[in-house]
């Protein structure tokens, strides 16, 4: 998986990265339906160790980028996308050259992310006019 979200990674320390956000969480929110698949979007959390409730990152954020899914993550961290174009950019990220102790990019990726809230609508509930 690809990971952003992380105020501290646009310093130079990379040593602080994946330990920075706004300063509060988001309490879990999982939903059966809701599975880290390829392309899912979801947020990034402290340990359960630290976090018994798993709640979610307030900025941090992955993309699944393994075709087969993680599903060892369902239920334990909160799903709240998915990808619906681009996903060929988060292969070409994975395939960056990093570091091999914190799995960091040897050089910097900077992404623009675009959100588009989209909202299913159940058709067979509907009544006719």
């Amino acid at each position: 998986m690809i990971q952003g979200g992380d105020p501290n990674s646009k310093d130079a320390d990379p040593t602080n990265d994946g330990q920075g956000g706004p300063g509060y969480e988001i309490p879990a929110e999982f939903n059966p339906k809701l599975l880290h698949k390829y392309g899912a979007v979801a947020a990034a959390r402290e340990p359960d160790q630290v976090n018994p409730q798993k709640k979610s990152s307030g900025s941090q954020f992955y993309i699944v980028v393994n075709p087969k899914g993680t599903h060892f993550l369902d239920n334990n961290y909160t799903v709240y996308g998915e990808v619906i174009s681009g996903m060929d950019v988060a292969e070409k990220i994975v395939a960056v050259p990093t570091d091999g102790a914190n799995n960091r990019p040897l050089t910097d990726v900077k992404m623009t992310v675009k959100v588009i809230k989209s909202m299913k609508v159940d058709t067979s509930q509907l009544q006719s006019l």
